[in-house]
């Protein structure tokens, strides 16, 4: 087609948000609008960018004015919208899943080749802001990447596609080089960032934990000159895996450096939202679906890193017999990280079951943690369930606790107020104050036998239940 597109978006959710602005700046887009069915969200989006208002999905299709759509309405209502679209003569954006189902992804092949539209469905964490702003920093040349944070799976899933983007596959040998940041001097990450290709136009250069804030002047002088005057052929890559990456704004010259030539990507802890899509996302490859409910209890289960969920949704998705992942699967298979564990402690013991607490302790043991790590979560447990308590006490709902402590779901809260109403306030009042004592005697007394202490303040607790 000749000419600009003007473009309405159908859903304007929190997902939309990055794409609204991206579509306002691109060349071939003339004029965006949005539409949802709650009018208040489109009017939001309409103040914030400065957008039209379009009341009805019905009327997108009549406007002869509109000649796309930007599906980002809920996954289920993305296949009878497309098709919807496709047939009243628009070019269709649409965010994953493309359908529900394999007859509705087949109609919407043909009604493609039907009417010679255009059809894209966008993998939607390739526009993100961060993301385009990387690969447009390295294909301008920029280099020397920070790459840190705590979601580890995130960090090399990045790092991997790094790799298969500067490296040529069979040449890795010559022009993929490893260093690890400990002792590193400067000159010989200057000599290894220098050496030239090898029967390839680039190559990759990744430093583990080096840190350059605590380099000596003359150190940090040698890495500012690098990256000020750095070959166009190489990609460096500080990478920070077991050391923070801080930035020393003391260091005036050689942050100045990092901000003129480098991209600092930190791969941050996902909000439940992100989580929910990508767990959907690994089960449904694996031909398992998984409901919110199911998917909070796994959550809760083995946490919220998908560093740790990863492997544990391959187990679980390789158990269960049927499409549908139930709590039975996750509970038969996941290894639960070390706060599950102990709010199953804690539980059992407001409940009065002391041997079943007991197990749980005896397993964390020999699995070897630590007797304080183990006792640092039981004393933030019991605070979390006298925090319950009060707010039973109190009239409050789970909205409250949740509040309290910061929580992103409403499943430990409900787990927490169901605990909590099995022991009264004095109870949980006694109880944190002996998790603080041992905690102070564990810290101060030496030669302790710690893990036979915990057994004795276990009983305790279940005792004067």
């Amino acid at each position: 087609m000749s000419g600009k597109l003007n473009i309405a978006f159908i859903g304007c959710g929190d997902f939309a948000r990055n794409f609204v602005p991206l579509f306002k700046l691109h060349p071939l887009v003339g004029k965006v609008y949005v539409c949802d069915l709650i009018t208040e969200r489109a009017d939001e989006y309409s103040k914030k960018y400065s957008v039209e208002t379009v009341a009805s999905f019905e009327e997108v299709l009549k406007r002869r004015d509109i000649n796309a759509v930007a599906i980002f309405a809920q996954r289920h209502l993305h296949g009878p919208l497309v098709l919807q679209a496709l047939s009243a003569g628009k070019h269709v954006y649409s965010a994953v899943p493309m359908a529900s189902e394999v007859e509705e992804c087949q109609r919407i092949v043909e009604k493609v080749a039907e009417t010679g539209l255009t059809y894209m469905m966008g993998e939607t964490c390739y526009y993100y802001p961060s993301s385009m702003l990387c690969r447009y920093k390295n294909q301008e040349g920029f280099f020397g990447k920070f790459v840190y944070g705590e979601e580890q799976y995130l960090m090399r899933t990045y790092l991997n596609q790094v790799r298969k983007a500067v490296v040529p596959q069979g040449f890795e040998e010559f022009n993929y080089h490893r260093l690890a940041g400990k002792g590193l001097s400067p000159l010989l990450l200057q000599e290894t960032v220098e050496a030239m290709p090898m029967m390839a136009q680039s190559t990759l250069v990744e430093v583990t934990d080096m840190d350059i804030f605590r380099l000596d002047e003359e150190g940090r002088q040698q890495l500012t000159a690098l990256l000020e005057d750095f070959p166009d052929y190489c990609t460096l890559v500080f990478i920070y895996d077991t050391i923070e990456y801080k930035r020393n704004a003391v260091m005036k010259k050689l942050c100045a450096a990092i901000s003129a030539h480098a991209v600092e990507v930190e791969f941050c802890r996902q909000e439940n939202r992100a989580l929910y899509r990508w767990i959907q996302q690994h089960f449904a490859a694996a031909g398992h679906d998984i409901d919110s409910a199911t998917m909070e209890h796994l959550l809760f289960t083995c946490g919220t890193m998908m560093t740790n969920l990863a492997p544990e949704i391959d187990k679980i998705a390789a158990y269960a017999k049927d499409r549908r992942i139930t709590v039975a699967d996750i509970n038969a298979v996941a290894d639960p990280v070390l706060d599950a564990r102990v709010f199953d402690m804690t539980n059992c013991i407001t409940a009065g079951k002391y041997d079943d607490a007991a197990r749980v302790l005896g397993d964390l043991l020999r699995m070897q943690e630590e007797p304080i790590a183990i006792l640092s979560v039981i004393g933030r447990e019991l605070r979390r369930i006298y925090t319950a308590r009060l707010a039973l006490d109190g009239g409050k709902d789970r909205g409250w606790l949740k509040e309290v402590w910061h929580m992103s779901s409403d499943y430990p809260a409900k787990l927490l107020m169901a605990a909590a109403a099995k022991v009264d306030r004095k109870w949980c009042a006694n109880a944190v104050r002996k998790a603080e004592e041992l905690d102070r005697r564990m810290k101060s007394e030496r030669n302790m036998d710690a893990a036979q202490e915990l057994k004795l303040f276990l009983m305790e607790l279940a005792g004067t239940r």
